[in-house]
């Protein structure tokens, strides 16, 4: 499949039918979708233009972070407020 395009906010996720991520899937990911090693280009020069620092203002409900494609699905994690890791929606990748 190719790489879908990633919803610019929580709202067009939703429109997508894109599934919110339940806690547990977020915890279960969270080692992979942000591994340590990888955190400092996150939000700095090699960040993804696809996604937002949350510390910056009007982010609120945008894409901050893309995770890794997992047995065919890969969670798009957005900002809720300044907090990068606790909303998800699941995409097919």
């Amino acid at each position: 499949m190719s790489d879908p395009a990633i919803p610019q906010s929580v709202e067009e996720a939703e429109k997508l039918g894109l599934k919110r991520a339940s806690a547990e899937e977020i915890a279960t990911r969270r080692g992979t979708d942000f591994p340590m090693d990888l955190l400092g280009n996150t939000h700095r020069r090699n960040r993804d233009p696809r996604i937002v620092d949350c510390a910056g203002d009007d982010t609120n409900g945008k894409p901050c972070q893309i995770g890794a494609c997992i047995n065919g699905v890969r969670l798009i994690y957005y900002c809720r407020g300044h907090v990068c890791d606790d909303l998800a929606y699941a995409q097919e990748c």
